[in-house]
């Protein structure tokens, strides 16, 4: 799936689905990737026909200060967890290499981790899915690339996302 717009309030708002105009205006644990997060959201929603349960403020962890996650669905009845990042370079696509994407994709993993370990049981997940926004098809080779080095340890239960995507506001939205 390939997504192209350059204004998110324009091009995309009018036609977010329910959850994903919730996921847009709910509180968000800080930073600046909600518009990530929507987006992540809808792909799941029209790729694997996910259903929305919690956003990242309502997921219950014990204890209190763990890493989240930044979404709960379920596909085909089963919980999953999701958590969003994007892997860019400022400079431009050519100097992202696979040290950076070794880096990213290990920070995540660790939250993916912790937040898996310390869900409580009434929001416990069978699965975590790191979906990672990738401005070039070259950017998403490094990630699998690294990804794929990992150590077992890493991945546990995740599964890796890369969606390509010349949306250039998911990547400046205060990253």
């Amino acid at each position: 799936m390939t997504f192209s717009s350059q204004n998110y309030e324009k091009d995309i708002v009018p036609y977010l689905s329910e959850a994903g105009y919730t996921i847009n205006n709910e509180p968000n644990a800080g930073g600046n990737s909600i518009k990530s997060e929507v987006l992540s959201y809808e792909v799941l929603r029209h790729c694997f026909a996910a259903k929305f349960l919690k956003g990242e403020m309502l997921i219950t962890y014990f204890p209190y200060g763990s890493k989240i996650t930044d979404y709960l669905v379920t596909i085909k009845g089963v919980k999953i967890g999701v958590s969003v990042t994007r892997a860019f370079h400022y400079k431009g696509h050519s100097f992202y290499n696979e040290e950076q994407a070794t880096k990213l994709l290990m920070k995540k993993l660790n939250g993916v981790n912790e937040s898996s370990e310390n869900v409580i049981r009434a929001d416990k997940w069978k699965r975590q899915i790191l979906h990672c926004f990738v401005p070039t098809v070259g950017v998403a080779k490094i990630m699998k690339s690294a990804y794929k080095k990992l150590k077992h340890g890493y991945k546990t239960n995740t599964i890796l996302l890369i969606t390509v995507t010349n949306g250039n506001f998911i990547f400046s939205e205060g990253c």
